[in-house]
């Protein structure tokens, strides 16, 4: 993937911001889960989708801000 990112500017853009927005959807999901399934039973929340919740997130954001930005 890094390897061609760079062969054609353009796709390679295009290629950023999908790989984001996918990101920020699954960390979406991941808050949903939490929220729908666990929060409002009561339920303690697993720290494995608490951690890729917001590592997840951190990450879409950043590929969305490089892609904003221009990289």
């Amino acid at each position: 993937l890094w390897k061609n990112v760079w062969r054609n500017r353009r796709r390679s853009v295009l290629t950023l911001l999908g790989v984001g927005v996918a990101v920020f959807v699954i960390a979406a999901l991941g808050g949903a889960y939490m929220f729908l399934g666990k929060h409002l039973r009561g339920e303690p929340l697993p720290g494995t989708v608490v951690v890729l919740h917001g590592a997840l997130a951190v990450a879409g954001f950043a590929l969305l801000l490089a892609f904003l930005l221009g990289a």
